[in-house]
């Protein structure tokens, strides 16, 4: 299991920097940075910094026997399998984080279609709308004379479009 893979697909998710999930967490921005940090020999990890970090993330921070995810254990269930796989989620993605994800993409999915539709209907009121102007062009205007002008008032010619 790689933790900076896990790292990286909860910033994703959460929309967060680096820095900020860092300051969120411990209130220092270094704490993601000192983990991505290349150093000899294996990398050491501050439990309590990486439990705050894995709080703000959403993530589970667990130590203990392996246990099923949710009920689910992976190769148990083919349908949930090939969703994780399809999210590209890692093997032990918890049902939860499989749930949300695929929440995720379907609202995605949903937006782009109501935004597709709209852009649609928007399309089709412009049309319409230019056919309106398009027939108001093809009428004729008529002057009315204004009976004032006539006795005397001032000339003053007026239009009125007719159908």
């Amino acid at each position: 299991m790689d933790v900076l893979a896990i790292l990286d697909d909860a910033l994703r998710r959460t929309g967060l920097s680096d820095t900020a999930a860092s300051r969120l967490a411990v209130g220092n921005p270094s704490l993601i940075k000192n983990m991505r940090a290349q150093s000899s020999g294996r990398k050491r990890y501050n439990i309590d910094a990486v439990a705050k970090l894995a709080e703000v993330l959403d993530l589970e921070l667990y130590l203990g026997p392996k246990r099923p995810m949710d009920g689910i254990t992976a190769g148990e269930d083919p349908v949930f399998d090939r969703l994780r796989d399809a999210l590209n989620l890692p093997e032990n993605a918890s049902t939860a984080s499989v749930e949300r994800s695929a929440l995720e993409a379907i609202n995605a999915t949903t937006e782009h279609t109501i935004v597709t539709r709209l852009d649609r209907i928007d399309e089709r009121l412009d049309y319409a709308l230019q056919k309106t102007i398009d027939q108001e062009d093809d009428r004729v205007a008529m002057p009315l004379y204004d009976i004032r002008a006539a006795a005397g008032d001032g000339a003053a010619v007026e239009f009125e479009q007719v159908d």
